[in-house]
């Protein structure tokens, strides 16, 4: 990899969230948090320890403080516990809400072969998600992340300030040093975060600090980096249930598979392509886990489903049209399926059911779009 890397932060400032801003950063050993895994820098290798292997006191280090260091996926997975335990503000919801609407039109922009769209979209989705659960964990649990990474930091620079110490190798040592500085930079970040009340921004800056520091042994950041995209894909799983609409049972196959060969990559001691296949499960997890998160926040749950439940009706309204009196195989079958679930749609908003109108809406719309692209005429054509 490159030895000057570009920290990618997807968390924006401010109450609303933000989308993907892109922040060089000048220092070796640090890389990006994307799909809530470290992308280890120059330097790093597939050896126990990605400095060198002549001080491996930098595992044992790393392992004393483990329990203090957290990540962007391991936060992830709380908000998404926090949000289950109890209904969030309004503006956790509208993430929320946001970040599943770019979820299914990503997934519509690639069934219409729109690639630059659907990538886009799908950092937005990202972006509001990972917000939306950070928010969600509020200010009282980022006080306690940014306390514990400060504590790990202090423990770290008090073990490796002696460069000179017996059996230890120089370059790791340095090496180390600077990376603890860098965390201790995004570790103040955090607190300056904390101190302007925006904590999930706090809860990002902390997390990406914890990783970076992690990222010194290439094994150590490997498997958590796994442990963290199992858990969840676990929550993923959990949220889907019995009956997943297609699309969905597509992108949690897809996480698996991913999260299979970070496994394989883990055992057999490949610790990059661990950590890459970790954040490929991690991001397909996130993307099932957004087109699930819409039953939060009343209000705005209510409008956006009345939106997508009319939205729905005017895309079967357009297939009908273009499909004709005698449509072909498959078309009659995905115009039934899309009629079918639009009903549903409109009974279960009727009733108030809102995640449910929200969810048969999106799959009625999926399967208009899918005939509307099969014969040639996309939904934003007249």
């Amino acid at each position: 990899m490159a030895a000057e890397t570009a920290r990618m932060d997807r968390i924006g400032g401010g109450s609303g969230g933000g989308l993907v801003e892109a922040r060089p950063t000048g220092t070796r050993l640090w890389a990006a948090l994307m799909g809530g895994a470290i992308l280890l820098a120059a330097g790093c290798s597939d050896d126990a320890t990605g400095l060198t292997q002549d001080d491996l006191d930098i595992r044992g280090d790393l392992e004393a403080v483990a329990g203090q260091l957290t990540s962007l996926t391991e936060l992830e997975a709380q908000g998404l516990e926090e949000v289950g335990r109890s209904l969030p503000g309004e503006a956790v919801g509208r993430l929320l809400l946001d970040a599943g609407a770019a979820a299914w039109e990503a997934e519509e922009a690639r069934t219409l072969g729109d690639d630059e769209a659907a990538e886009g979209l799908e950092r937005a989705q990202e972006a509001a998600l990972t917000r939306g659960l950070l928010m969600a964990l509020g200010a009282t649990e980022a006080a306690g992340v940014v306390e514990r990474l400060e504590a790990a930091l202090a423990n770290l620079e008090s073990r490796w300030q002696g460069a000179d110490r017996p059996g230890a190798d120089p370059h790791a040592a340095r090496a180390a040093r600077e990376a603890l500085r860098e965390a201790r930079r995004g570790a103040e970040r955090a607190r300056e975060a904390l101190g302007a009340g925006d904590p999930a921004t706090a809860l990002a800056e902390a997390a990406q600090a914890g990783e970076g520091i992690r990222g010194v042994d290439a094994e150590t950041a490997a498997r958590r980096a796994v442990a963290a995209a199992q858990a969840l894909l676990a929550r993923a799983e959990a949220l889907v249930g019995t009956e997943p609409t297609p699309p969905i049972t597509r992108a949690l196959e897809a996480a698996r598979e991913a999260c299979d060969g970070a496994q394989e990559a883990l055992e057999t001691g490949e610790w990059r392509l661990a950590v890459a296949g970790s954040a490929r499960c991690a991001g397909r997890s996130r993307s099932v886990i957004a087109r699930l998160m819409v039953g939060v926040g009343p209000d705005a749950l209510a409008e956006r489903a009345e939106a997508m439940v009319n939205r729905a009706g005017d895309l079967l309204e357009r297939v009908r049209a273009a499909a004709g009196s005698d449509p072909r195989p498959p078309a009659a079958r995905w115009l039934q399926e899309a009629g079918e679930l639009l009903s549903e749609a409109r009974a279960h908003l009727a009733a108030g059911e809102y995640r449910r109108a929200i969810q048969t809406a999106q799959g009625s719309s999926s399967r208009s779009i899918r005939l509307l692209a099969f014969l040639g005429s996309g939904p934003g054509s007249s």
